[in-house]
């Protein structure tokens, strides 16, 4: 859970990103990817930009088998 002013925001990270995390109640800074779905609407949070490009390449693979 992240607290921006005020406001919790439910992002959900790797454990690599987990154990780049400062301690609670510290500030933080995460890039996030917003994943709009017609069921859900989730965060992704990563603390770098290749850790969320292999997530981005991951999540645009198509589901069909050749």
């Amino acid at each position: 859970m992240l607290d921006v002013q005020g406001v919790g925001y439910l992002i959900h990270l790797s454990l690599q990103s987990m154990a780049h995390m400062p301690p609670e109640g510290a500030r933080a800074q995460l890039r996030c990817h917003t994943h709009v779905r017609e069921d859900a609407l989730q965060l992704f949070g990563f603390v770098s930009s290749e850790e969320e490009e292999l997530f981005r390449l991951l999540i645009a693979v198509s589901g069909r088998s050749a």
